[in-house]
């Protein structure tokens, strides 16, 4: 899912309209439609004006995502230690 359809999801899930989500994030209507139709992409401090706007951030997070990202993380600590250990 991308992220026009997170933001339009969320924004229907918290019962608001376009014209309040825009108001309160503080961005004008029609750039706040276009990030609904996903020709514009936001920016993190958007993000996090959408978040406090009451879209929760678990409609912007894909958990799947999240997941791989901490694998990877993991993973690469574990390199990192074996490489510290062999070197000492």
């Amino acid at each position: 899912m991308i992220f026009a359809d997170r933001l339009r999801d969320a924004r229907h899930a918290a019962g608001l309209d376009v014209a309040t989500v825009a108001r309160t994030t503080g961005l004008h209507p029609s750039s706040y439609y276009r990030l609904e139709q996903g020709t514009r992409q936001p920016s993190w401090t958007t993000v996090e004006r959408l978040i406090a706007a009451g879209l929760g951030l678990e409609h912007f997070v894909d958990p799947e995502a999240i997941r791989a990202a901490a694998a990877r993380l993991a993973e690469s600590d574990d390199r990192s230690s074996e490489f510290y250990r062999d070197s000492c």
